[in-house]
């Protein structure tokens, strides 16, 4: 009798016990529709989540493609192309550099001391014929890499940069200084070039605009109401405008230019673009005169902190192509190109038929070219 009824207490307490468990799985466990509606949630939050990252990684590429700045090196040496062609000239490139290697095998220990002589030498006052490199390169060391300045020598840029400065002076009530004079002031960046035409403020009208050329900006408020600083920030607005749609309108390559510069690159010598020009109209002026595949990196005026005469572009330059300054040489028209040469180590050949004006006592007996096709002579390889 005990037995029985101790028996049904513990039936009962076992029933308990799976009705206090059945009811806690119901309510730990949401209804079907709720659960399917916060798996919804949690798909639809992720597909989000997903989406912004996708966006945000656009256009921070986006953004650093477009940006001018401090990784204009990183974004030139991403923008090598990579075609068969491209492929075969940098295998040319490595034979052609081997080749030099096994040649001066036997000299390398001079060939350190006569970079770390020639250094020492290029730093010494600008002024004399010792500072100069033309020796070194016409004697068998091989010019490695040529940095090539644009304005007044890979490109005849002065017709389209006087067009958008006549336009942008008158603009703000200023007279156009006409082609002749623009040349003479090109090659110090583009708000010294306003800065000396808002300073001459009356000169000689420019030549009218042919019809090929794009609207040039006016300036909403009357030019008679522009002073001082006011007036140099319109014209520069005025003319970035204008000259971001005219790059390569009546500009040209100088003869020979494209022809020797792939002739170079045959011959294993690699090609950087060093200017004071902002690099965004670098890089666009390069790629519509369709050389700027030719080119390893660009750097503009506004790559680096500062510009020419400043060594640091060429600095910048030989650092992020692995170049000794000793084994790289500058093609130049202006005094800014032969300092920044000279105080970076470099050679310098001039290109007589540009814009600059370079004292003979200043230059030396630094090499002088009166075309570009002269350059290989310059640089002591024989033309191909």
């Amino acid at each position: 009798m005990h037995a029985a009824r101790q028996g049904q207490a513990d039936l009962r307490d076992r029933r308990r016990r799976d009705g206090d468990r059945r009811r806690h799985s119901r309510r730990a466990r949401p209804p079907p529709r709720q659960a399917e509606t916060r798996r919804r949630d949690r798909r639809r939050d992720f597909r989000r989540r997903l989406e912004g990252f996708a966006l945000r990684k656009r256009r921070s590429r986006r953004d650093d493609d477009q940006r001018p700045g401090r990784h204009a090196a990183e974004r030139a040496l991403r923008a090598v192309p990579q075609g068969r062609a491209a492929r075969e000239r940098r295998r040319a490139q490595r034979r052609a550099q081997l080749r030099g290697q096994l040649l001066h095998v036997a000299r390398d220990g001079r060939r350190v001391a006569d970079a770390a002589q020639a250094r020492q030498r290029d730093r010494r006052p600008v002024g004399g014929a010792r500072g100069d490199r033309r020796s070194r390169i016409l004697n068998g060391h091989p010019v490695k890499l040529l940095a090539v300045d644009l304005d007044g020598t890979l490109v005849d840029s002065a017709p389209d940069i006087a067009h958008c400065l006549g336009s942008a002076l008158e603009a703000v009530g200023c007279t156009p200084p006409g082609e002749a004079r623009t040349r003479a002031w090109i090659g110090d960046g583009i708000e010294t070039l306003i800065a000396r035409a808002i300073a001459r403020d009356c000169g000689p009208h420019a030549e009218s605009a042919t019809p090929s050329y794009a609207a040039a900006p006016r300036a909403s408020t009357p030019a008679s109401a522009f002073t001082g600083e006011a007036r140099h920030k319109a014209a520069l607005a005025a003319f970035l405008e204008c000259y971001g749609a005219n790059l390569f309108v009546r500009s040209r390559l100088y003869p020979g230019a494209r022809e020797t510069l792939e002739a170079l690159l045959e011959r294993g010598v690699r090609l950087c673009c060093i200017t004071n020009k902002r690099y965004a109209f670098s890089h666009e002026l390069l790629a519509q005169a369709g050389v700027r595949e030719l080119f390893e990196l660009v750097l503009g005026g506004d790559s680096v902190a500062e510009k020419k005469p400043s060594p640091l572009q060429l600095d910048v330059a030989a650092r992020t192509l692995g170049v000794e300054p000793g084994a790289a040489t500058l093609v130049g028209d202006s005094h800014q190109d032969l300092r920044a040469a000279r105080a970076a180590g470099y050679g310098f050949v001039l290109a007589a038929y540009g814009y600059g004006r370079i004292d003979e006592t200043e230059l030396g007996s630094a090499p002088r070219i009166r075309n570009f096709a002269e350059l290989p002579g310059a640089l002591g390889l024989t033309s191909a």
